[in-house]
């Protein structure tokens, strides 16, 4: 049976509808969510960093340069996607006597940008711009992370690692004191989905930092974190504090509720007009 113009326009109408909707809901991002002893929080959207962090900085800060920069710390919080911290009153630190805790070891290779030639010293302010590195973050439910040793912060059950693509800072130098930030994009490599479901696609970390006499409430550190745990020598090492947080973006991509049963609606609707059209 021959469809009149009007009946094909409604059908085409309700496909691409269809179409459109399908399109919206294959894009929906799946909220993660991360379980630990306090329970399951949902949905996940990083961590906030103890303001008492440590970076460290190795290598001659000379323009052109090439420097290698180690973070660490535990977390403070857990956030949700709009930064909002959930409740968890046995997540170590803030609880002495918690049951759980989150640590992070990240090493960021940089290149150094400043004034002068290259190989000149960059003096009192220097750009730094991050060209690889790696992450990992750590689940410990013996809690015993020391940020001044580095002891414990490598000991616990590897939660989420990746590599470092981009980012950067800066560092300005004033008097016996001074301030900068960094920050890094990165990917997800690894997450253990029996903690945090669905996996991870990519990370944004950021950070401020303070040296000499701008700290607040900091302890230079001692030494660094090592492998499974353990510590390893400073060596010849710039320390600044570090106050950072961390936020992640899911991999999995699946149907909302609404979006399925607006989708369900445009299907019959499309049913509906062809079996009004023949």
């Amino acid at each position: 049976m021959t469809m009149t113009t009007g009946k094909f326009a409604r059908c085409l109408a309700s496909a691409a509808l269809g179409s459109a909707l399908l399109m919206t809901a294959a894009g929906a991002s799946a909220s993660p969510s991360i379980t630990n002893l306090d329970g399951t929080f949902d949905p996940f959207g990083g961590f906030d960093w103890s303001k008492a962090g440590n970076a460290i900085t190795s290598g001659a800060i000379v323009n052109g340069g090439t420097v290698t920069s180690t973070f660490w710390a535990n977390a403070i919080a857990i956030n949700d996607t709009s930064s909002t911290p959930f409740t968890t009153p046995n997540l170590f630190p803030n609880n002495a006597s918690g049951t759980y805790e989150y640590t992070t070891l990240a090493t960021i290779t940089e290149t150094v940008s400043c004034g002068g030639a290259i190989g000149d010293p960059c003096g009192t302010s220097a750009t730094f711009t991050a060209t690889g590195g790696s992450w990992t973050i750590y689940y410990d439910t013996s809690p015993n992370s020391n940020l001044v040793t580095g002891s414990g912060i490598t000991d616990g059950t590897k939660l989420i690692a990746g590599d470092v693509t981009s980012g950067g800072g800066t560092f300005i130098l004033s008097g016996t004191g001074g301030g900068g930030f960094f920050n890094y994009n990165g990917t997800v490599t690894f997450t253990d989905t029996s903690f945090i479901n669905p996996a991870l696609l990519g990370t944004n970390a950021f950070s401020t930092l303070q040296f000499g006499s701008d700290t607040t409430s900091w302890t230079h550190p001692t030494s660094q974190p090592g492998p499974n745990g353990t510590t390893a020598p400073l060596g010849n090492v710039l320390a600044f504090q570090a106050d950072a947080n961390q936020a992640f973006t899911p991999t999995t991509t699946v149907p909302e509720p609404g979006t399925l049963a607006l989708l369900a609606a445009a299907i019959l609707g499309v049913g509906f007009v062809r079996r009004r059209s023949k």
